[in-house]
């Protein structure tokens, strides 16, 4: 009788061993896939706005703004940002959405409201003026939140 009990004793720490150390290997892969998600889709917004703001700062022909059409997916998984940091990417996403659809090849970008609204979310305007050579401090604030810090 006491041979039988103690392999039932050991059968069931054996189980609780082998169930602890499951558990916490799943625990870790999971961990690792969220933290790789978060910096892919922190990447993707992070390199769609900085599209924007370069097509803001540079572009002088005739094109519309190119961004991506999965930009609130993305964000929606930027679970780490702040609601002041969502209300302020989702202006932007609607001035670039609202200048697309007022945009003609036949007029000029600076004729669209919508562009200096861009340029005033993108860029520093302390001094009375647009300085495309500084950036917003909220603008820049998101992106030190989205950028991805390698080791």
């Amino acid at each position: 009788m006491n041979e039988y009990v103690t392999s039932i004793l050991c059968a069931l720490l054996g189980a609780v061993v082998g169930g602890g150390i499951t558990y916490f290997t799943e625990w870790r892969l999971r961990k690792n896939d969220d933290k790789q998600r978060k910096e892919h889709v922190s990447s993707l917004l992070y390199n769609d706005l900085k599209s924007i703001e370069n097509y803001l700062k540079k572009e002088r022909g005739p094109v519309n703004i190119r961004y991506s059409t999965e930009w609130q997916g993305m964000l929606a998984q930027c679970y780490f940002l702040e609601s002041e940091d969502i209300e302020y990417i989702y202006k932007i996403y609607d001035k670039v959405y609202n200048y697309n659809f007022h945009y003609s090849p036949t007029r000029l970008k600076e004729e669209i409201i919508e562009y200096e609204n861009l340029r005033e979310l993108f860029f520093d305007n302390s001094k009375g003026y647009i300085d495309d050579k500084l950036l917003n401090l909220k603008y820049s604030q998101i992106l030190d939140k989205l950028k991805v810090k390698r080791k």
